[in-house]
């Protein structure tokens, strides 16, 4: 058992076997020294368990590279490379989680968006192809702004790219 106790008491294991009490089955108090060696000694700094199981993380830094695609390569690689033993398993976490999670979001968020303005629209002009043909300019200006952004040299934004990106490899249409 590892036991981690105050500064105070660390510095000296023989105070603690020698003053720390625990109780035995007659209600008799003894101290911990005449049932356990105390000692101190290096050991994991600590035990990490998620959802009642031992786990063990590895921490990646990724540079010049989109997230998503990072792990769709590493995904393939592990899937090649390692046999994992029965009862081991691997996840995949951080910001890979969260990217997951906002499209997942962004899968309701957006169509809802699109129809709520669809239904302003059509309580604005009261005609419908009026508002279609509102609604079916909205993919032309975002193209239209992604080409002057890329011909003035601007910034494309990163969420937009990660996500085409993202849409591309699921279908195999990037390798």
């Amino acid at each position: 058992m590892t036991v981690r106790y105050p500064r105070e008491l660390r510095g000296d294991p023989q105070q603690i076997a020698r003053e720390v009490l625990i109780p035995i089955m007659d209600g008799a108090m003894i101290p911990l020294g005449q049932v356990a060696k105390v000692v101190v000694a290096k050991g994991a700094p600590g035990i990490r368990t998620e959802n009642a199981l031992l786990s063990a993380y590895i921490y990646v830094d990724i540079r010049e590279r989109d997230i998503g695609g990072y792990v769709m390569d590493a995904k393939k690689a592990v899937a090649a490379q390692v046999t994992f033993p029965s009862g081991y398993y691997v996840t995949w976490s951080g910001q890979f989680e969260y990217m997951e999670r906002a499209v997942e979001k962004m899968k309701v968020v957006i169509p809802v968006t699109l129809l709520t303005i669809f239904l302003l629209l059509y309580l604005n002009f009261r005609r419908i192809t009026e508002t279609l043909i509102v609604m079916l300019s909205v993919p032309f200006a975002l193209v239209g702004g992604m080409i002057s952004s890329t011909i003035l040299t601007l910034a494309v934004i990163p969420a937009i790219y990660a996500l085409v990106k993202q849409w591309r490899l699921k279908r195999g249409l990037e390798g």
